[in-house]
C-alpha cells in the first residue's frame, strides 16, 4: 500500500489530475465543499509551500495556508 500509494501521489500526480482512486471511484479535487487547511514549509522537501499553494488551484472551496 506504502508504495503504491508514493508511486500514485507522487510520481505519477494522480490525484492533481484527477486519476487517484479510493475505492475504484476517481478523487475529484473540484468536488471537495468543505474548507482546507494546508500547512506548507519554507524548506521541508515534504510540503514545500510553492507545491501545497497550488491546491487552491485544484479545488473550488476555501483553502487557507499556514
Amino acid at each position: 500500500m506504502h508504495s503504491d500509494y508514493l508511486e500514485s501521489l507522487y510520481l505519477r500526480d494522480e490525484l492533481a489530475g484527477g486519476q487517484y482512486q479510493v475505492d475504484n471511484q476517481e478523487v475529484v479535487l473540484e468536488s471537495i465543499k468543505l474548507p482546507i487547511f494546508c500547512v506548507a514549509t519554507e524548506e521541508d522537501h515534504l510540503s514545500p509551500w510553492r507545491s501545497v499553494y497550488k491546491l487552491h488551484l485544484l479545488t473550488a472551496t476555501d483553502v487557507t495556508l499556514c
